[in-house]
């Protein structure tokens, strides 16, 4: 075995490894969105507590551009916006100039599930660091930051290399 072979299989084995750790945050992260989806008196799905979050850190935004950050057709998400309404979480807003545009905004019970989700993720944030030193935390967050940025569009490479 080659030098090369040895770190593609080291790098296999590390991809491998780190799956399965992935796998184990996104168990405890939804058992986590699993706990906000009853959020006092109005129970969400993860579909519209996704929409929520999205709307809480992009007050007032084009309904194509919502649909876009959540991965969805608007047809989708116009069914989606459309509950979320019905619950009073949302309120649409059409553009004057252009009555074709239409922004949508959390309403006032809306941005309070938009809080009470983002503390539940902070308490899990603040968790998974509590596990680790203060030099192993900032090393999480260097590794996180390069990690997030690299290939930045969101494309996930199906193909392996030769």
């Amino acid at each position: 075995m080659t030098r090369r072979d040895d770190g593609r299989d080291s790098l296999e084995a590390k991809a491998q490894e780190l799956r399965l750790e992935i796998d184990r945050i996104v168990d405890r992260v939804k058992r986590v969105d699993a706990s906000c989806m009853g959020c006092g008196e109005i129970e969400l799905t993860p579909q519209e507590m996704r929409y929520i979050e999205v709307l809480g850190a992009n007050p007032l935004i084009m309904m194509r551009e919502l649909a876009d950050r959540v991965l969805a057709p608007v047809s989708t998400s116009t069914g989606v916006v459309d509950k979320l309404v019905t619950k009073g979480l949302v309120r649409r807003e059409r553009v004057d100039e252009d009555r074709r545009i239409v922004r949508v905004a959390l309403e006032d019970a809306g941005m309070r599930v938009y809080e009470f989700i983002l503390e539940m993720h902070l308490t899990f944030s603040r968790e998974m660091l509590a596990a680790l030193n203060p030099d192993e935390r900032e090393i999480l967050l260097v590794l996180m930051r390069k990690i997030a940025r690299h290939k930045a569009e969101g494309q996930v490479s199906l193909a392996r290399e030769a």
